[in-house]
């Protein structure tokens, strides 16, 4: 389960590099990929609908740079 991989991640005691292949770096990195998949679905599904949210999402996929009128990556936006 997500919630349960990222809380044993943030309440182990001393960290090791992400590199080192340890269960709970292993078990992190499923849990974010397994949660990107969603956001980035989700991302997706909004890029592709024709309704106008007035969400934080939606509010983050209509921004603009002030100097080029360029929006967000969905990268960026799930960054956010």
């Amino acid at each position: 389960m997500i919630s349960s991989a990222l809380l044993k991640w943030f309440q182990k005691e001393g960290r090791f590099p992400d590199i080192q292949p340890t269960k709970i770096n292993r078990e992190y990195k499923k849990a974010i990929q397994r949660l990107d998949k969603v956001i980035y679905g989700i991302i997706e599904k909004r890029k592709n609908d024709t309704v106008k949210h007035e969400d934080v999402l939606g509010i983050l996929m209509d921004a603009r740079d002030a100097d080029d009128g360029l929006g967000m990556t969905s990268h960026q936006v799930r960054d956010e």
